[in-house]
């Protein structure tokens, strides 16, 4: 049986000479602090939000982008648009800064210009000093005032994980595209443990969950050979990644979508079982 697990650290370079951390995968991450709105009024505290960036320097991102960031339990990090990245983070009233900042080592090509702004994403990043919380969004400030991110909160799902248990799934879409013709994907749950049919081989996983939140926190092939195309081993390959960077889901009657920080989305609908 080929088996890997998706561990919870990655490799992580150093970002403007800061201090060598291994962070959780999509660790989010802050200590208990307040927030201040407009008016300076105690806002909420950032412990277990999450955001997602919509202005970098007062520009859009490209489209078909995502980066987020998370808050929990003394640290702050998520995705950059193609690489995790992380740290630790200090917060005495407004005054805000991100310490043992790291990344992990993925070269992205697509669409093009991702790794650019990526770049300029954790310079911005690194250059925090200060934040605050205006009508729902969360702005980062350099020293010097300057708003350099904002974020809108992530809107949390009203789902529960039992709902889960006990389904099969086949997949419709990837991102609005069908998998290639000819081919099957499916996915099925039961307590804390998944599997289905990759497009080549079928899989077994483990997965946690709770509210919108879904991790698959290990993954195995049953076989270690096929009679795959190219194309199809490849489709594969994209297809359990995906499934191993999944953060969240909604699920609706006979429709489940999986969510991941990249901006993915895969739709099932439901298989009844006879």
């Amino acid at each position: 049986m080929a088996c890997f697990r998706i561990k919870p650290h990655w490799v992580m370079k150093r970002i403007r000479g800061v201090a060598f951390l291994s962070v959780l995968l999509c660790a989010g991450l802050l200590t208990s602090c307040e927030l201040l709105d407009g008016s300076g009024r105690a806002y909420s505290s950032l412990e277990t939000t999450e955001w997602i960036l919509v202005r970098l320097n007062g520009d859009n991102l490209i489209a078909q982008t995502n980066i987020t960031l998370a808050f929990d339990d003394g640290t702050a990090g998520g995705y950059a648009g193609c690489n995790w990245y992380g740290g630790a983070y200090t917060a005495t009233g407004r005054p805000l800064s991100f310490t043992d900042v790291a990344q992990t080592e993925r070269l992205c090509l697509e669409p093009p210009g991702i790794m650019e702004q990526e770049s300029r994403y954790l310079d911005a990043f690194a250059q925090v000093r200060s934040y605050r919380v205006v009508e729902g969004r969360l702005e980062l400030s350099t020293a010097a005032g300057t708003t350099r991110l904002v974020y809108e909160r992530r809107e949390e799902l009203p789902m529960d994980p039992r709902d889960l248990v006990g389904t099969y799934w086949g997949l419709q879409a990837w991102n609005g595209a069908p998998p290639l013709e000819n081919t099957t994907f499916t996915l099925a749950f039961q307590n804390g443990t998944a599997g289905g049919y990759a497009g080549c081989r079928n899989f077994v996983a483990t997965y946690e969950a709770e509210g919108d939140d879904l991790r698959f926190t290990s993954l195995s092939m049953t076989t270690t050979t096929a009679s795959c195309t190219p194309d199809q081993w490849e489709q594969e390959g994209r297809y359990t990644t995906s499934l191993s960077e999944t953060h969240h889901y909604r699920l609706r009657e006979d429709e489940l979508e999986l969510l991941t920080p990249g901006g993915e989305v895969l739709r099932f609908s439901r298989v009844l079982i006879r």
